[in-house]
């Protein structure tokens, strides 16, 4: 088993582009590692040449952190447990104390421990947290090279915690740090990378924000665009693919609401449907996917008075709220 384990870990590190494939490496290095005092014949000349090295046991440590928290990260995207996010978060901060500062995986485990800290203030409310995110991928970005691959994802990860804070603060200059970081991590993203989406839509959800607070119809009509694009890329069965629809929704709906053009609401109300329908019903993401489509719903009754919108809009809002954690912020 631990052979298993440490050669398919192995095939996918190699598999995986470069940023992307640090958790297996670290794990396949575990389980190489467990290998060595049971079985040592498994284990292949240079990887037991290289777990020979004093500093492989460090590496090991950091490694292991990380790959423990990402576990307690999806855990938490998938069930919603707080427990779950608080070990994430402090997983990741183990983590990124434990790598030294000259390690080329120290941008990604700094971008790691921000992308969870975001999270756990989208659930908790804690701005301590939002501050500590910004501080984790600014730092992340100043020690990744600026032609490295993984740049663009801790800029867009950057970008998502800028506009956080904006929605929480009103500091306009973190609307335009997160949409300036946003556009460059987009521009810095091939059209055929498979993160390309979600940077898409990340930066269309920062210029609607922008929108919002200062109404330049340019934004959004460019927060479509981008949303359109995201969903374009995305495969129909990809699990993302819910989160961009909704948010190109909300576009949509936006642009109705300045322009009163039906034809905005009913793609607007098309894509949330489209959003809540591939959406699990346990899953923590739906009671805003259902909100999204009661909203729209309810903009529709009020333009063409047609009472079963109304009805859609108030099901959905009741649903919204039953799927909703009384503790949570929103």
């Amino acid at each position: 088993m631990l052979t298993a384990l440490a050669r398919l870990h192995w095939c996918r590190y190699q598999a995986l582009p470069e940023g992307r494939d640090g958790d297996d490496l670290g794990a396949s290095l575990h389980f190489f590692a467990l290998l060595l005092e049971q079985a040592p014949d498994q284990v292949p000349d240079p990887i037991r040449q290289y777990l020979s090295r004093p500093v492989s046991k460090a590496l090991n440590g950091h490694d292991r952190l990380n790959d423990a928290a990402r576990r307690s990260f999806g855990e938490y995207r998938r069930t919603d447990s707080l427990d779950a996010l608080h070990a994430a978060v402090s997983g990741f901060a183990r983590a990124a104390d434990a790598i030294p500062a000259d390690h080329p995986d120290r941008g990604a485990m700094l971008s790691n421990l921000g992308a969870a800290l975001t999270t756990r203030f989208d659930r908790t409310g804690d701005v301590a947290d939002l501050d500590a995110a910004i501080t984790a991928e600014q730092e992340a970005i100043q020690t990744t090279p600026a032609d490295h691959s993984t740049r663009a994802m801790y800029a867009s990860n950057l970008g998502n915690a800028l506009r956080a804070r904006f929605q929480r603060s009103g500091d306009i200059a973190d609307v335009d740090a997160a949409i300036t970081v946003g556009q460059q991590a987009v521009d810095a993203t091939p059209t055929d990378h498979p993160d390309r989406a979600a940077r898409l839509s990340n930066l269309g959800a920062a210029l609607r924000t922008r929108f919002q607070r200062t109404g330049d119809v340019t934004d959004l009509d460019a927060a479509i665009a981008a949303g359109q694009q995201a969903v374009d890329a995305t495969p129909t069965d990809h699990p993302n693919r819910a989160a961009y629809v909704s948010n190109l929704g909300g576009a949509l709906t936006n642009r109705f609401d300045r322009t009163g053009d039906l034809t905005d609401l009913d793609a607007a109300i098309a894509a949330s449907e489209q959003a809540v329908d591939v959406t699990p019903t346990d899953h923590p993401n739906r009671a805003a996917y259902v909100s999204n489509l009661g909203v729209a719903l309810t903009n529709r009754f009020n333009r063409t008075g047609d009472l079963t919108d109304l009805n859609g809009a108030i099901t959905a809002g009741q649903q919204a709220v039953d799927a909703t954690p009384t503790d949570h912020p929103d």
